[in-house]
């Protein structure tokens, strides 16, 4: 009997026939190659772990970012090159940490708060993070971000147990990492652009790259992947994304991030509610607090932006300054309420909190308030003035003739038109009657708001809460008589 001869029955070496030399030599080359490399990429990511943790303990905040944004690549790519499946789920789960940080910091911005990445110029979380790019849908784009990174951790996660109904998942990572990384692309040619990079949105980046490159990888070797039985056939991406063969992995990463993206959101919205606090009583005696006579009469020109019917029952007029935060909370939080309920009309007035234009302000106060006005004032002749107006309240901190610009550029405003309006005399006029008229009614701060409709057409001065607000209108919709305005309260208290 000859010698027998037993040949590997899967993979890339598997035949029917002994192999060559040649071929026994590649394979010994390639293994010895993969070998050094998982050891190269370990003392890497160990390396870059170690220079990450010295720059931290001496408080060298870029230095620690960049080290450590490279010592979480270097950390996933080592884990992939001993255990594929696993490392896709690691990089995934730091996609999702970020996401969270970022979506969080989406909404703590508006509080005044500084993202620890926002270091300089050249590397600001925050102006990025605040940028018209930053949203989708009303929706911080970094919480579609956290869906995805969720849905391809989940898939991973099942396929490295062994489940044999998503043996399509390498066509999906190929699909899904070349749609992170052009979008990536697009994001980064948006930092570019605006001059200051976000790290963090970097590191997602990178993340990114690990994924395409992981199901490159996958798609050369399934088994990467730990799959579940030897021989399976693997689908094509086209039939693995509509189910054919009775592959699932389309299926269970949309279900999956689906529901953990609806999760996030739902909770995202629940901490937006929390800054304007608990909803109020529609007790007439508890509402009563909230409102009063105003200490003059609300006076309107005509060129006041509006939200809402014209006809609407409910008017409300806010008087704002653009580098107040809370300016930013209780406006954003009335708008949500004109988009909510078809009967409340919103118009709004400029009180930039600076002499530079405004004759009843002590001081200097806000340097960039009046340019902003102005150019607010611009942007409504154009037709743009809600879009400019929400990148103005959620870029506070960069708000100079240069960002200014910047921003009307993000919305496409005719910058020709632009500059001419804030040469002309007019514009600065329209900022000032606002003003005026809030000298009228003796306003001593911002945001201020008046309403009109509860009792005929008197106007009533009501608190900057948008929750209060909502639960007065509620109430005298709802035909509940609410006791007359108290009169204005002594300036000072």
């Amino acid at each position: 009997m000859g010698a027998g001869y037993c040949a590997p029955s899967t993979g890339p070496w598997a035949s029917s026939e002994p192999p060559s030399s040649e071929n026994v030599q590649g394979h010994n080359v390639e293994i010895w190659t993969m070998r050094n490399l998982r050891i190269a990429l370990t003392i890497l990511a160990a390396l870059a772990t170690v220079a990450a943790v010295a720059a931290g303990v001496q408080g060298n905040t870029t230095a620690t970012l960049l080290t450590g944004i490279g010592a979480g690549w270097l950390v996933c790519a080592a884990l992939m090159s001993w255990d594929l499946g696993a490392g896709v789920v690691l990089a995934m789960l730091a996609g999702m940490g970020i996401s969270v940080y970022l979506a969080n910091q989406h909404l703590a911005v508006l509080h005044g708060a500084v993202s620890i990445c926002s270091v300089n110029e050249t590397f600001n979380c925050d102006k990025v993070n605040t940028s018209s790019y930053s949203e989708l849908l009303g929706i911080p784009v970094a919480l579609f971000g956290f869906g995805f990174y969720f849905a391809v951790a989940f898939a991973a996660a099942l396929r490295r147990m062994g489940r044999d109904r998503l043996a399509g998942l390498p066509g999906i990572m190929v699909l899904c990492g070349a749609g992170a990384v052009a979008y990536s692309a697009l994001l980064a040619w948006v930092s570019h652009s605006m001059g200051t990079w976000c790290l963090f949105c970097i590191g997602m980046y990178g993340l990114n790259l690990l994924l395409l490159v992981a199901g490159l990888l996958a798609m050369r070797n399934p088994s990467l992947l730990k799959q579940h039985s030897e021989g399976e056939d693997r689908p094509g991406i086209v039939a693995t994304i509509f189910g054919a063969g009775g592959d699932r992995t389309s299926l269970v990463m949309l279900v999956a991030g689906l529901a953990i993206f609806a999760l996030s959101v739902g909770v995202y919205n629940g901490q937006k509610r929390a800054v304007e606090g608990p909803a109020a009583s529609l007790d007439p005696a508890a509402l009563a607090d909230a409102y009063h006579q105003p200490r003059g009469q609300v006076q309107l020109s005509g060129s006041e932006p509006m939200l809402g019917r014209s006809d609407a029952p409910y008017l409300i007029v806010e008087w704002a300054d653009y580098a107040c935060p809370h300016c930013a909370i209780a406006g954003g939080g009335v708008k949500e309420l004109v988009g909510e309920h078809s009967d409340i009309q919103l118009r709004y007035k400029h009180y930039p909190i600076s002499n530079v234009c405004n004759p009843h302000v002590g001081g200097e106060g806000h340097t960039t308030s009046c340019e902003a006005a102005a150019a607010a004032d611009c942007a409504r002749a154009q037709g743009r003035f809600w879009e400019f107006s929400d990148l103005l309240f959620k870029n506070q901190r960069y708000q100079s003739s240069e960002d200014i610009r910047f921003m009307a550029k993000q919305i496409g405003l005719d910058m020709a038109a632009l500059e001419s309006c804030l040469a002309d005399p007019l514009t600065a006029q329209r900022v000032k009657t606002d003003c005026d008229h809030a000298n009228e009614v003796e306003l001593t701060g911002t945001p201020t708001f008046f309403l009109k409709g509860l009792f005929g057409e008197d106007w009533v001065q009501i608190k900057s809460r948008p929750a209060l607000i909502e639960a007065v209108i509620e109430a005298h919709r709802s035909g509940i008589e609410l006791l007359p305005p108290r009169p204005a309260p002594e300036q000072g208290h």
